[in-house]
C-alpha cells in the first residue's frame, strides 16, 4: 500500500514538473526549437533589458517587481516612455538585424500607394534562414493631402507579428499543460497583438513567477514592441514600392 502511495506522488511531481513552466524540460524544448544561437542573443536582449532599463526606470525595485510595475503602467503611456533610450551598453541595431529578431517580427517588405481611392497595401515578410517568405498584406488608407513619402516611411517601419517563425514554434513546443502559455498562444493566434492591458491581466491572473526564467523571457519581448520603435528601416528601392494614379 505505502509503495503505492510513493509511486502515486512521484507521478504526480513528475507530471508537474513537466507541465511547470519553469521546468527544465520545458526550457529545454523552448530553447532547441529556437536555436542556440537565437537562444544567447534572446539571454543577451533580456540581460540587458533587465539591466539597463528596468534598474534605470525602477532603481530601488527587485527585478521581479520592476517588471510587475512596468507591466501596471497605463499602457498609452508606455511607448512615451521610449524605453529605447535607456539601452546604452547594448547595441540596438545588432539586436535588430539579428536573425532572433526576424524569428519574433515581420517587416514590410513592399508598398503598393493607390492615389486613387487613397488607399495602402503592404507586404510583409518571414526572413528565415532559408530565405525570404511571404507571410501576409495589411491595407489602409489616408487623406489626400498627406505626402506620399511620409505615408512610405511609416509603412516600411511597421513589423508585424511573426507567427510562422521559430520564437513563435518555440512557444507552441511548450504551451501544452500550462494554462498562461495555452490562454496566451490561443489569443495571439487569433488576434496577432496583445495589448499591454490584456498581457499585464493574463500575468496576474494566472499567478506566474516573475522571477521565472521563461517567462521573463515572454515579457521581454512583449513589451519589446516599444523598443521597436528605435528601429531605423532600411532605405528601399522604387522596386519595393508600387505606384496607382
Amino acid at each position: 500500500m505505502k509503495q503505492a502511495f510513493f509511486l502515486i506522488v512521484i507521478s504526480l511531481l513528475f507530471l508537474c514538473s513537466c507541465s511547470s513552466l519553469s521546468s527544465a524540460k520545458k526550457i529545454g524544448a523552448f530553447e532547441k526549437t529556437l536555436g542556440a544561437d537565437n537562444s544567447k542573443v534572446l539571454s543577451d536582449y533580456v540581460q540587458a533589458f533587465e539591466t539597463q532599463i528596468l534598474k534605470k526606470k525602477y532603481p530601488t525595485l527587485t527585478t521581479n517587481k520592476a517588471y510587475s510595475e512596468l507591466l501596471s503602467e497605463n499602457p498609452y503611456s508606455i511607448a512615451s516612455m521610449k524605453l529605447y533610450e535607456l539601452f546604452t551598453d547594448y547595441n540596438l541595431d545588432e539586436y535588430f538585424e539579428s536573425q532572433l529578431w526576424h524569428e519574433i517580427y515581420a517587416p514590410v517588405d513592399s508598398v503598393l500607394i493607390d492615389s486613387i481611392i487613397l488607399r495602402t497595401k503592404s507586404q510583409y515578410v518571414y526572413l528565415s534562414e532559408n530565405g525570404k517568405r511571404v507571410i501576409g498584406e495589411v491595407g489602409g488608407s489616408f487623406k489626400p493631402n498627406m505626402d506620399i513619402d511620409s505615408i512610405v516611411k511609416i509603412e516600411f517601419g511597421i513589423c508585424h507579428f511573426n507567427n510562422q517563425g521559430k520564437y513563435w514554434r518555440a512557444i507552441e513546443s511548450i504551451q501544452n499543460g500550462v494554462p498562461f502559455l495555452e490562454e496566451f498562444y490561443d489569443t495571439k493566434n487569433k488576434v496577432s497583438h496583445i495589448s499591454i492591458g490584456l498581457f499585464d491581466d493574463m500575468v496576474n491572473r494566472h499567478k506566474l513567477d516573475l522571477n521565472d526564467y521563461l517567462v521573463r523571457r515572454i515579457i521581454a519581448v512583449e513589451l519589446g514592441k516599444f523598443i521597436n520603435d528605435a528601429r531605423v528601416p532600411k532605405k528601399n528601392t522604387l522596386a519595393n514600392i508600387g505606384y496607382i494614379k
